[in-house]
């Protein structure tokens, strides 16, 4: 039996975030903010907004269910990146639901079984030892009272809900247009009465600028 001191394992662990926001939130352009050799796992088409910003960037194209199998078993021994960031969760699910589809004739099995390859899959990408961002976009949840939340878009109802619960920080993009036209961005970190924001430790503001360099800084100080 190995005991370590607490620091020592948290700082092993590394940093484990959700940021989710609507199309054009600036999402996949935050991944430019990262400091470090990051390497993006791509399941969509939309990495185009980086292309002149960071050319040289690691990137490794998640197709099927076998890449992204593949992916999890290579990354347990890679050395070479810090920061996975995986583009965009909500993509991933998509795939995984189309592959379930093949596999279960009945839809509400294939439904089931996409809850539990998700939940497994994340865990599995979360425990790497390095930082891992899952990007997901947003979806609206009306109730039966007309009530609205908003949290990560999945297929089905049982992951979008599960997820603040796999990590130690999510993140809502938001934005607004300030008087002068402009649009301004933020990070919120805190729940209010539509999202459930999270953030461990205690150090960072309830909003945030849109940089994920600044935000390591602040957590690691």
């Amino acid at each position: 039996m190995e005991i370590k001191k607490l620091k020592d394992v948290v700082d092993e662990s590394g940093f484990k975030a959700i940021l989710i926001g609507e199309s054009g939130a600036g999402k996949t352009y935050s991944i430019s903010t990262l400091g470090g050799n990051p390497l993006i796992l791509s399941a969509e088409k939309g990495l185009l907004t980086l292309k002149d910003l960071v050319p040289d960037m690691d990137v490794v194209k998640l197709n099927s269910m076998a890449d992204m199998r593949d992916a999890i078993i290579s990354l347990k021994d890679d050395t070479d990146h810090d920061t996975i960031v995986i583009d965009s969760l909500s993509d991933v699910a998509e795939e995984v639901l189309a592959y379930e589809m093949t596999q279960n004739s009945h839809g509400m099995k294939a439904y089931g079984a996409l809850a539990d390859t998700m939940i497994k899959m994340v865990k599995a990408f979360r425990d790497l030892p390095k930082n891992v961002i899952f990007l997901c976009k947003q979806v609206d949840i009306l109730d039966n009272e007309g009530n609205v939340t908003r949290e990560a878009r999945m297929p089905g109802k049982k992951v979008g809900p599960e997820l603040p619960y796999l990590v130690d920080f999510v993140f809502y993009a938001r934005s607004k247009r300030g008087e002068d036209g402009n649009i301004m961005r933020t990070w919120q970190t805190v729940d209010d009465e539509i999202r459930c924001g999270k953030q461990r430790g205690g150090k960072l503001a309830d909003y945030e600028e849109p940089n994920w360099a600044n935000i390591f800084d602040k957590v690691n100080s």
